[in-house]
Order: C-alpha cells, then structure tokens, then sequence
C-alpha cells in the first residue's frame, strides 16, 4: 500500500486539473490517467508478491509437522531440508539444484510477467 499511495503522490495535479476542463468525469479520470499512471508500481508490486510466494519458507517451517506428508513443502523449503537435515547427512549437492531451479523458475516467471502482463513503464 505505501508503493501505491507513493505512485499516487507521484502523478502531477496539472492531469487530473486538465481532464476536468476537457469534461472527464470521475470514472475517466481514474481509467485514463490513474491506472496508466501507476502501471511501473503495479509491475513492482506484482513482482515482488510472485518473488515472495516462490520463496516461502516461514510459513512452512512454523508449521512443522503439522500437515500432511509432503504436503506442507515448498521449494525453498525443500532446499533447506535437503541442506540442513535434522540428524542425518547434508545432501547439499541437492539443495544447491533446487536452489539454481528456484532462481531460474524465478526469473522465468518475472520475465513472462513483464512480457505478457502488467507492464513496466507507463505509456
């Protein structure tokens, strides 16, 4: 929310002040110079939610053994079973795959993002 109020904060008075002469209403105004406008902070927003749910790992630890069989593992969760077991060997060659996997899969996906959806800059 503090990046949106920022992108709002961001977006000169003098547009909302002109579409208002022009005869824009509330609506237009909204479509047509905010959304626009808050396109690079919707992408910065967008991208670190995709980063942050492909990395979670609090989450998963606190629940414990709580659910489930394999249910409850993610990959970076996976990543530190496999580096830190409790009471049994490190497979570390493992982990250090699922980690290059989770960098790639990350950067696939934030590069699909910028490609097909929400756009980086503002027209």
């Amino acid at each position: 929310m503090l990046l949106f109020l920022a992108g709002l904060q961001s977006i000169p008075n003098a547009l909302y002040d002109a579409s208002e002469i022009d005869g824009a209403n509330a609506f237009q105004r909204f479509r047509h110079i905010t959304v626009p406008a808050l396109r690079p902070v919707t992408f910065a927003v967008v991208t670190m939610g995709v980063i942050g749910t492909l990395q979670m790992f609090d989450q998963v630890a606190i629940l414990g053994d709580a659910a489930p069989l394999a249910s409850r593992v993610t990959l970076a969760y996976y990543i530190y079973e496999n580096a830190f077991p409790a009471g049994a060997s490190s497979r570390i060659g493992v982990a250090s795959a699922a980690a290059l996997v989770l960098g790639i899969l990350t950067i696939a996906v934030v590069y699909v993002q910028k490609s097909v959806g929400v756009k980086e800059r503002a027209d």
